[in-house]
């Protein structure tokens, strides 16, 4: 386990590099990571898919704030301000279930 985080380490370590010599040598490195991702893939792009779903979730998160505080505390518009929180508890419970789910 120690060589293969030692491997993957010092290969991300010279990509960095501009020498195009080294950084074919250190993407050779992680070739030995191949059998470990197609016995993985399906696993990985789940949890890949999912964690794109929960960054995409948490985006109108800021939006609906700013209508809270700018629009509806305002006009005093408590009723669908009450909605507007359920819908940023139901958000966040998505988000909660969904990274669960990824982990």
């Amino acid at each position: 386990m120690n060589r293969i985080l030692k491997n993957i380490k010092s290969a991300f370590l010279v990509i960095k590099t501009k020498d195009p010599k080294s950084q074919k040598l250190q993407l050779f490195k992680l070739k030995f990571l191949l059998p470990y991702l197609k016995k993985h893939w399906k696993k990985m792009a789940f949890a890949s898919i999912l964690t794109i779903i929960v960054s995409l979730i948490a985006l109108p998160i800021p939006l609906l704030m700013k209508y809270i505080i700018d629009t509806l505390i305002p006009d005093k518009n408590f009723r669908l301000l009450n909605h507007v929180i359920l819908l940023l508890a139901s958000i966040q419970l998505v988000k909660l279930l969904i990274s669960f789910l990824t982990n």
